[in-house]
């Protein structure tokens, strides 16, 4: 009965992925907030990353960033993910 009740505390313990997780996407949509006043070159340079990345990044999040052209904000759309293709039952039933 000791290792069970052990064995639970651990597993209860192991379960800060969802927060960690959160808690990161947070930060990186702050740090990512303080460059949206330039280019995603210009900003991808600062930060030491690939400007397609940068651009997939503040895609996702919901930023966006000066163009290049000095025409106003890049565009940022909701994201449509595709879904997952599920099986109404299962097949050895």
């Amino acid at each position: 009965m000791a290792t069970t009740t052990t064995a639970k505390c651990a597993l209860e313990e192991l379960k800060p992925y969802p927060a960690l997780k959160k808690k990161f996407y947070d930060e990186m949509k702050e740090l990512v907030e303080q460059y949206k006043h330039l280019t995603i070159n210009s900003a991808a340079k600062q930060l030491g990353i690939d400007p397609t990345n940068l651009r997939t990044l503040a895609y996702r999040m919901g930023i966006p960033f000066e163009r290049s052209n000095g025409n106003g904000k890049t565009k940022v759309d909701e994201l449509t993910r595709k879904r997952h293709i599920t099986l109404p039952n299962f097949p050895w039933e």
